[in-house]
């Protein structure tokens, strides 16, 4: 549960920053303040991209959560049979 949490909170930023740049590229007149903060948002980008890695390796040593079990195990259909007509 907390990594589902933290995998929000992390692509909520992910999102945030996205938005910022966008607005950087938008703009032509760009101050000093403006480089070093779409450094600092680049870098950061970079940080979240490995948590989330990290989280995902952790997900497939640990396995399914139970919830992932459930909701696999309620898709899965029962294979059709194969009906042959004479």
């Amino acid at each position: 549960m907390w990594q589902r949490k933290k995998l929000l909170r992390l692509n909520k930023e992910l999102a945030n920053m996205a938005a910022l740049d966008k607005l950087y590229d938008s703009r032509t007149d760009h101050t000093e303040g403006d480089h070093r903060a779409y450094i600092a948002r680049q870098i950061r980008r970079w940080e979240i991209m490995a948590e989330i890695a990290k989280l995902g390796a952790k997900t497939k040593i640990l396995g399914l959560s139970k919830l992932r079990r459930t909701r696999l195990l309620r898709r899965r259909k029962a294979p059709a049979m194969l009906v042959t007509r004479p």
